[in-house]
């Protein structure tokens, strides 16, 4: 099993408190961290680090909290293996895109015991996790919305639909993010929409649960 840690604000946030207290938790998730973030004021460039060792000793890890990182968007891992070896094509967070040039960005804290939904997603994958074929599987949901000719709340309302699908047999904590697609202005404030961060918590025993953070909150929000 995994940890994460998910932000999603209207005005950027000093993250180092929160990424500090969740890459501490490394010793017992040694298999991999990473980082997905928009820096404040770098418009739409979507910042992705991720390596496969212990975040707790990691000297990259340190180079980045040695300064502020200032973000309103963000999702951070470390990883547990259960499905897959200890490499770089395994550490979360993962990044796709969809038809319609939408990039998404997904971690997975759990296990698909029961892998039939997302069984012919496997040769999508670079590495060898059963996390990582979520996340095409879940893009392939708003590909068909799109097709459908669905608005935006048609489109997430397909999403929940394939998560909830996703559910029995498995245990599921998800970060599942389309990239920001606007700018973070340099002093701080963020523009409208320029980000949404969806939340899915499903235990094998029941129908997920699925919410939607929009971009109005101004505290982040955290999952393990």
């Amino acid at each position: 099993m995994c940890m994460m840690l998910g932000i999603d604000t209207k005005e950027p946030v000093r993250a180092n408190e929160l990424m500090e207290a969740l890459y501490s938790h490394g010793n017992e998730h040694p298999n991999g961290w990473g980082l997905a973030y928009l820096p404040a004021g770098d418009g739409v460039q979507l910042t992705i680090i991720r390596e496969a060792q212990n975040a707790a000793v990691s000297e990259r890890v340190q180079a980045i909290l040695r300064e502020p990182v200032m973000t309103a968007y963000l999702i951070a891992h470390i990883r547990r293996a259960s499905v897959g070896s200890t490499r770089l094509e395994n550490c979360h967070p993962f990044e796709g895109k969809d038809r319609a040039g939408r990039r998404w960005v997904l971690a997975h804290n759990g296990t698909l015991f029961d892998p039939r939904k997302t069984v012919n997603y496997l040769g999508q994958r670079q590495g060898s996790t059963d996390s990582e074929a979520i996340l095409p599987y879940l893009i392939d949901a708003s590909n068909a919305a799109d097709a459908q000719g669905l608005d935006e709340e048609g489109r997430l309302e397909a999403i929940d639909r394939a998560v909830a699908a996703l559910a029995p047999g498995n245990k599921l904590n998800l970060l599942f993010a389309e990239r920001p697609r606007r700018s973070t202005s340099a002093t701080g404030s963020r523009c409208p929409s320029a980000s949404s961060l969806w939340c899915a918590t499903a235990p094998s025993s029941s129908r997920a649960r699925w919410a939607r953070a929009s971009s109005s909150p101004t505290r982040p929000s955290t999952r393990a």
